[in-house]
């Protein structure tokens, strides 16, 4: 085509103001562009037929732009045009057009799309070139007529195939997802597409669960960083939910409910647990996510559903979502969603006529629902207390009978990362038979040498172990930071679920006593899970006192805790009133001993407390209970224990020390030794003040080695005033040479703690004094030196050999000295003398 243009008359008609003549110039064009060639994109080759194609498409005549889309259009049906060429064509007419216009090219290019979509089933493209991309991309107009058009694509392209569609339709519904929170008018798009979806499903019952669940793994990568994009995947999903409902509801008239049905059911539940899963974030809206799982589960339970082990998925994510909670209608809802399951749980037992069946994730549910008892709210603490109520006797169950304990069958793909790790740990731990090992070497890596050399590396044990040792270098790395001015910091939330995951192992036959051990350095790494933790520790107690078959080791480790705990001053109260019921007259000894023991570790912990244990340390407590050997004992020990940690609090209890010594058993009066040593290091009290008392009601150390071995570490403090109390310290000198050099062939072992203690005692002595106190001493000590064969004891006196030999050498030099002065005096004497005769003047 050369000179003027062939289509300049007819461009020039389409500006007629008859739409009729418009219409007909329009026609008109298109059947020149056909008449070139054979195929029309010769045509459109030409500068002229670009422009005549643009013209028509630009014009500012509705009935212009109407009529050269339709013959576009056509085009494409009959084969003449390419789709790729028209959507080119359109998409640049969209980008310049009149808003007016808009949807005149937004239906344009879906009908394009349908269209080639229908005629070519392996129809695939990119999210960069897809053509509902490029329009979402291009102007905010064409939002509501590209809606309707991506669910007519839905409706006439379904009887192809729910996958074949959504295959077309996942780039452009993903780059929707992704882009929802980057502009308003993108945001609001996206919900309504989501929204518009969903409610086509309904009319399509025998695509939409699988068009539910298209969606569900869609809105899996929408963007969940803020409040806003929270609030948007939660009010897509609760699109998809009332989809699902309905949708369920009428397949269920049908009889067509099958199994994906309830795959979809728990990828919903998924999506909705995994948006407010994560530790950091702090806007979750508990009570809206309680409340939509549970619609969801109701409508299942109505329609006639079983209680399935899937749904356990649901216990396992509320057992951290509880742990971030802070508003008492939000705690509500989700213990009643819990609740909810539990009976539907018993419910569905009952029906089949099974065991009650409890899965190892729903023992994590202790430590939350424990913690709520001490909400003000009435409601939240009488929720909590039935469904701990409800645990009591599956948890029991683990103790007791642990071949009962099931692992649910849950697929961790697609679960929240932190979920995931958590399951797949209880499983290693609760299950190891069932893991392969490659599975289990990262529980095998330890930073500990030690560790890995001692049997307590044996994969699972040393996971625990480990992260007692993580607790550690946690406060000490803390404390550190601190001190330098650099507070360090750790991911909120961790601490408690770290004592959710030990106390679900509390029960566990194998780690138990373990997990407990690890309950008290966590608590120092972040003490407000003490509280919590308290409460869990009580629940545990309770559940163990109520069974015969519990274990009492068990038991008493779970007490033992209570002492670290007090380490949080606004707990201390709690946990002595907790140790006092113990403590009553008719109480059982054990019990009594033990709570003894329990409040004087608090007291380590927690000096305040110390008012109410010099109570039960009283002499005259002592005195009542001494027919009571284990109860006297505990006293007496504590007694020590006070001494030990505190010698200005040990003189406020001299008076129960000196009961204990006066007292007829050995173990007692050696308990009593004891303490009165750790005084006397402290310079609280004077030695041989108290040896003068001690002496008139001391057992015979010759016979009883527990006394004897006291006894010889409380003489060792005699030795700095032995010269200014000599018939004392002579005193003390022969009784450790005596228990000393008591032979092993005629006393026994037992005596060889109490034989080194003398020897130890002793070297503390100047050897001067010794020797001048013991007669024949040289003779003696070689006798017992060539005679004795315990290697111990030789070690011990290796000491006092030493001292020996250093005093010979410094007594001999001193000799010498002394007579070399006396010659040289001689000498000198002798040559002045002859020359004084001699030579007087």
């Amino acid at each position: 085509m050369v000179g003027s243009s062939p289509y300049t008359n007819l461009l020039e008609k389409t500006r007629l103001p008859n739409p009729t003549f418009q219409r007909f110039a329009v026609v008109s064009i298109f059947q020149k562009l056909k008449s070139f060639q054979s195929h029309i994109d010769g045509g459109l080759d030409t500068d002229s037929g670009r422009n005549a194609v643009s013209r028509c498409l630009t014009s500012i005549s509705p009935s212009v732009v109407d009529q050269s889309v339709r013959e576009l259009c056509n085009l494409v049906v009959s084969g003449s045009l390419s789709v790729s060429r028209v959507i080119i064509e359109l998409q640049s007419a969209l980008d310049a057009c009149p808003p007016e216009f808009v949807d005149v090219f937004v239906k344009a290019i879906g009908f394009v799309c349908r269209h080639d979509f229908q005629n070519n089933r392996n129809y695939s493209i990119s999210s960069l070139f897809h053509p509902f991309v490029k329009l979402l991309s291009c102007r905010p107009e064409v939002c509501d007529e590209l809606k309707h058009q991506v669910l007519l694509f839905i409706a006439q392209c379904i009887e192809h195939g729910v996958s074949v569609v959504f295959n077309f339709l996942q780039p452009f519904l993903m780059f929707t997802i992704l882009k929802s929170t980057s502009s308003v008018h993108l945001a609001l798009f996206s919900r309504d597409l989501i929204s518009s979806i969903a409610a086509l499903s309904c009319s399509l019952p025998n695509h939409a669960i699988s068009i539910i669940r298209i969606l569900i793994r869609c809105l899996h990568f929408s963007p969940n960083g803020n409040e806003k994009e929270f609030k948007y995947l939660l009010n897509s999903t609760h699109y998809l939910v009332d989809a699902f409902i309905i949708v369920t509801n009428k397949l269920d008239k049908t009889k067509e409910l099958g199994t994906d049905s309830k795959k979809c059911c728990m990828e919903l539940l998924e999506i909705i647990f995994k948006i407010c899963s994560d530790l950091h974030k702090s806007y979750i809206g508990g009570d809206v996510v309680a409340d939509l799982s549970k619609s969801l589960l109701l409508a299942c339970k109505k329609l006639g559903w079983e209680y399935f082990p899937d749904l356990v998925l649901v216990v396992l994510s509320s057992s951290i979502v509880l742990t971030q909670l802070e508003f008492e209608h939000e705690q509500l809802s989700l213990l009643k969603l819990l609740v909810f399951l539990m009976e539907w749980k018993n419910e569905t037992c009952v029906t089949r006529g099974e065991m009650f069946r409890f899965f190892v994730e729903e023992s994590l549910l202790v430590l939350p629902v424990t913690n709520l008892l001490l909400s003000p709210s009435k409601s939240v603490k009488a929720t909590a207390i039935y469904l701990l109520s409800m645990l009591e006797r599956p948890i029991l169950d683990m103790l007791v009978a642990p071949e009962k304990v099931q692992f649910s069958p849950i697929d961790v793909a697609g679960l929240n990362k932190t979920i995931s790790i958590i399951r797949r740990l209880l499983h290693h731990l609760w299950f190891p038979d069932q893991c392969s090992k490659s599975s289990l070497y990262f529980l095998e890596m330890s930073s500990d040498k030690e560790l890995l050399l001692s049997g307590k590396n044996d994969n699972l044990t040393s996971w625990i172990y480990q992260l007692k040792e993580y607790s550690i270098l946690h406060i000490d790395s803390f404390e550190f930071k601190r001190n330098f001015g650099s507070l360090g910091s750790l991911l909120p939330g961790i601490p408690s679920l770290l004592c959710t995951i030990m106390s679900s192992l509390v029960t566990h036959p194998k780690f138990g006593s373990c997990a407990v051990d690890s309950f008290s350095t966590i608590c120092l790494m972040d003490p407000k899970v003490s509280l919590p933790l308290f409460l869990t520790l009580l629940f545990y107690c309770k559940i163990f006192c109520n069974s015969k078959n519990a274990s009492e080791d068990l038991l008493i480790k779970l007490l033992e805790v209570l002492p670290s705990l007090a380490s949080n001053s606004n707990l201390t109260p709690f946990v002595v009133q907790t140790i006092l019921p113990m403590l009553h007259q008719n109480s059982n000894p054990v019990l009594y001993a033990t709570a003894v023991r329990l409040l004087c570790k608090t007291w380590v912990v927690a000096d305040q407390c110390f008012g109410t244990l010099q109570g039960i340390l009283d002499p005259k407590a002592l005195a009542e209970f001494i027919s009571e050997k284990m109860i006297s004992i505990s006293i007496a020990h504590s007694l020590r224990d006070v001494c030990k940690h505190n010698p200005d609090r040990g003189v406020d209890l001299i008076l129960s020390i000196s009961s204990c010594i006066e007292s007829k058993d050995s173990l007692l009066q050696a308990l009593g030794l004891e303490s009165l040593t750790y005084l006397c290091e402290a310079d609280t009290i004077d030695f041989y003040t108290a040896w003068n008392v001690v002496i008139h009601h001391l057992l015979n150390y010759t016979t009883e080695h527990l006394v004897a071995h006291s006894l010889c570490i409380l003489l060792r403090w005699g030795a700095m005033d032995a010269e200014s109390y000599p018939e004392d310290s002579r005193n003390i000198i022969e009784i450790l040479w005596k228990v000393g050099t008591l032979s092993d062939k005629i006393h026994g072992p037992v005596w060889l703690k109490a034989r080194v203690a003398a020897f130890n005692s002793l070297v503390h002595y100047e050897v001067a004094f010794i020797q001048t106190n013991i007669s024949n001493f040289k003779e003696r000590n070689l006798e017992f030196f060539i005679h004795e064969v315990n290697c111990e004891v030789l070690r011990t006196v290796e000491q006092l050999e030493t001292n020996i030999i250093n005093f010979e050498h410094m007594t001999r030099r001193r000799l010498i000295k002394g007579r070399k002065n006396i010659v040289n005096k001689v000498e000198k004497l002798l040559n002045i003398f002859p020359r004084a005769i001699l030579f007087p003047s």
